[in-house]
């Protein structure tokens, strides 16, 4: 199985701790394909590959001349992906690689518990698999919806972690969201918002929150009990300082 991730020269080692917990607590055998977002050294490489199973790591300079014939007739993607890192996410794993199913994993996602399957699909209806998250954490707000009658998302889900039937990557759809005026404020979450879209369209489900999500400060306290871990926990924001000092 191959796993693909985002990794930037600052989370090299929150990500090495990370996807070792992954491979690690994993039944199938996994091997990772790394997406650097311009920032790794070549110290950053060699210490990837002494610590990780890779299959092979796309250098953005490589990757920016391999998508820049993808990208040439859809203006709104090639601007996002210039400009966005989180554009790696929605471009490069589908169209980078050739495998039928594209599994995704943030480097700040901490395996605690054995599991197997993890990226496989409920049922033949469903066609991505995204994480669930608390709240709303879409650049859209209410009254777009009025003005895109079309437009649907799958409620509260969360791109840090997915898997996708790469067959039903739409570029096309891609395009037209991206090609909206969202707001700026709201623009971090632009590539978030687009995975709930499509699995609006072609069928998305969600994992259980009881297996991952983000932890609270509680949750924290309670690590040492073995029966209130759950699969694994998201360290986002400033908890992955929590990775390094307590989970390395």
């Amino acid at each position: 199985m191959e796993v693909h991730g985002l990794i930037c020269h600052r989370d090299v080692t929150t990500g090495i701790i990370c996807y070792r917990s992954l491979k690690q607590n994993s039944w199938d055998n996994i091997e990772f394909i790394l997406h650097d977002d311009g920032s790794l050294t070549s110290k950053d490489l060699e210490i990837l590959k002494a610590n990780l199973p890779i299959k092979k790591i796309f250098l953005k300079k490589e990757a920016d001349e391999i998508l820049a014939d993808y990208l040439s007739n859809y203006p709104a993607c090639d601007s996002y992906r210039k400009k966005n890192p989180y554009g790696i996410k929605i471009f490069d794993i589908p169209l980078l690689e050739k495998n039928e199913i594209l599994a995704y994993c943030d480097s700040d996602i901490f395996f605690f518990k054995p599991f197997k399957n993890l990226f496989s699909f409920p049922n033949r209806e469903t066609n991505i698999l995204l994480l669930s998250s608390e709240d709303e954490g879409y650049c859209l707000r209410p009254w777009h919806f009025f003005m895109y009658p079309g437009l649907k998302v799958i409620s509260k889900t969360n791109a840090g972690m997915f898997c996708v039937k790469r067959k039903y990557f739409d570029l096309d759809l891609a395009e037209w969201f991206l090609s909206k005026k969202w707001p700026s404020k709201f623009l971090y979450l632009c590539d978030q918002t687009f995975w709930a879209v499509l699995a609006a369209k072609i069928g998305g489900a969600i994992w259980s929150s009881n297996q991952i999500r983000m932890p609270l400060k509680k949750d924290l306290a309670q690590l040492d009990d073995q029966y209130q871990k759950p699969l694994a926990f998201y360290f986002i924001g400033g908890l992955k300082e929590y990775i390094k000092k307590h989970l390395s």
